[in-house]
């Protein structure tokens, strides 16, 4: 497996290849991202076989450039999944070291800081799905 740093993105509107957008702070596999439409959120993830982390790094989708620092999830997991309701996004499931957790948490992506406990799962879920309604 290959632990990576970039961020590549598309043109929606254009048929295409990805072009390099910027770099993640730390490489990484099994990060879930989620944005607001301003602001690109890229939580948790692995950066070795055995240390999950609780890093959460954010982008401006307007510009390029690497990712800066926005906080920490409550504890570090990989293999979960996010999703955004445009205001809040969510992270839930994933491994947290030796087991898996139910965890769901949130930021608010319009303002950098930490996430906080939006409650559970109702399994623990190592890679669970995720999708949000139309935001207006």
């Amino acid at each position: 497996m290959a632990y990576l740093n970039i961020i590549e993105y598309i043109a929606i509107d254009t048929l295409g290849n990805a072009t390099d957008f910027g770099n993640l702070n730390n490489a990484t596999i099994y990060c879930a991202s989620c944005s607001n439409g301003t602001r690109g959120i890229f939580m948790g993830g692995s950066d070795t076989p055995s240390s999950n982390v609780d890093v959460i790094d954010y982008i401006t989708i307007a510009s390029l450039g690497n990712a800066s620092d926005f906080g920490d999830l409550t504890d570090d997991r990989d293999s979960g999944k996010s999703l955004s309701d445009g205001t809040k996004g969510c992270h839930g499931g994933g491994p947290s070291g030796a087991s898996t957790t139910d965890t769901i948490d949130y930021v608010n992506i319009a303002s950098l800081g930490n996430a906080t406990d939006f409650g559970n799962l109702s399994a623990a879920t190592q890679s669970p799905s995720s999708c949000s309604g139309n935001v207006s």
